[in-house]
């Protein structure tokens, strides 16, 4: 497990699979969901050549609390660009489930990652209300 400085020294707990000199590939994952989620697609990523990293989002799996309680899409794209920055500022190519998804679409919509490509899992930049309404079923009905 790796852990990375997250925005307002939150640490961030982290995998990592594939060498590090390959091309960067962040694998954000959903609100109900922690880093594990994309262990299979990281083994299957570095095993291709690709330098693959999933976090948990503040708050998740290992990661730390946010003193301050605020965990919104623009604290989560703070989080991503601290550990972009201490892996040596590469453009990395996001993939993002639900949440992880968003924070993308905000971190690449807002300029502030200047990302090689874009994959959304879950999520589309227009979401339909009745998708979300079934989304949070499911999640409430597995609790």
């Amino acid at each position: 497990m790796h852990r990375w400085q997250g925005a307002q020294g939150v640490t961030i707990a982290g995998d990592s699979w594939g060498p590090e000199t390959g091309p960067l590939v962040f694998l954000q994952h959903g609100g109900g969901q922690t880093r594990h989620a994309w262990k299979s697609a990281g083994e299957f990523l570095g095993g291709a050549g690709y330098y693959a990293v999933a976090f948990d989002a503040r708050g998740h799996g290992d990661s730390d609390w946010a003193p301050d309680g605020v965990y919104g899409q623009d604290i989560m794209v703070e989080d991503l660009l601290c550990v972009i920055d201490q892996l040596g500022g590469r453009r990395p190519v996001l993939v993002g489930a639900s949440m992880g998804g968003g924070t993308s679409l905000v971190a690449i919509g807002e300029d502030r990652v200047d990302a090689t490509a874009l994959v959304l899992v879950d999520i589309a930049p227009k979401i339909e209300p009745e998708g979300v309404k079934k989304i949070g079923e499911i999640g409430r009905a597995h609790v």
